[in-house]
Parts: structure tokens; C-alpha cells; sequence
């Protein structure tokens, strides 16, 4: 995987942009925890040619019958993502969604536009967003 050079500071052609993912845990434990977030993530970064440099910000939420482990702590863990800002929160609950989902919101820098994105969804997450679970260069 061949990555772009990353920006010091904004050169012309970089803007900040978003991906989305999702996925989901058959059990609650952080070894199931561990084997979904870190599949979502590289996939994500694959998928986007993203570099630890160039990232902004990245989100993390959890349905509210998820505790074993943070999805911030599994990111930590699985790249080098140590001087990324990373935050996690609980869904609200809402009746008809699924549960034990992890969803993750990544903002970096990039000359891709909006349409060259591939926002990523595995697993029982897929039911939310089925238009993004085809082909990937559909999505």
C-alpha cells in the first residue's frame, strides 16, 4: 500500500474530510472486541490510503450493552495512532436499531473527494447502511 506524503501544514488540494464505519460483536468481550475494531479500522485505513499523520480526529461509539473494552484503546493498540485524538461515547438507545454495534467517524486530510471515500460497514452493522456494503468501488 503506497501512502500519500502528508501534509506539515495544508498545502494546496488537501481538505479535511470524513469516513464512516461500523461493525459488530457477537459477544461482549474484549478479544471480540479487539478482532472487530482492529478488522474496521485497517480496512478503513486500507481502503483510504490514510496515514497516521494525517488524521485529525477519530470517533468511536458504542451501543449501550457494550463494555468490554474501549474502542479507543483497541485503536491504540492496533496502529500507531499514539498522538491521534481519539474519543468514545454510548449510542442512545433507539428502538429498532441493532444492537452491539461499534461505529467509528475518522477525519483526515486528503486530496480525495467525497466520492473517492469508501465508508466501510461489517458485519450486522451492514444493516445500517446497506448501499455501502456492495462493491467497494461502488461505495
Amino acid at each position: 500500500m503506497q501512502q500519500q506524503s502528508s501534509p506539515t501544514e495544508t498545502p494546496s488540494g488537501w481538505l479535511l474530510r470524513s469516513v464512516r464505519g461500523a461493525t459488530s460483536v457477537e459477544v461482549d468481550t474484549p478479544e471480540a472486541h479487539q478482532a472487530a475494531v482492529s478488522a474496521l479500522l485497517l480496512a478503513l485505513v486500507e481502503a483510504n490510503n490514510i496515514a497516521p499523520n494525517d488524521i485529525c480526529t477519530v470517533f468511536f461509539t458504542l451501543t449501550d450493552d457494550l463494555h468490554a473494552i474501549s474502542p479507543a484503546k483497541v485503536a491504540r493498540q492496533t496502529l500507531p495512532w499514539q498522538h491521534v485524538a481519539l474519543f468514545t461515547s454510548v449510542e442512545p438507545t433507539i428502538e429498532g436499531l441493532p444492537t452491539q454495534i461499534i461505529r467509528v467517524l475518522i477525519q483526515f486530510y486528503t486530496k480525495k473527494t467525497p466520492q473517492q471515500l469508501t465508508h466501510i460497514y461489517q458485519n450486522n452493522a451492514q444493516l445500517l447502511r446497506p448501499d455501502r456494503c456492495g462493491d467497494p468501488t461502488t461505495v
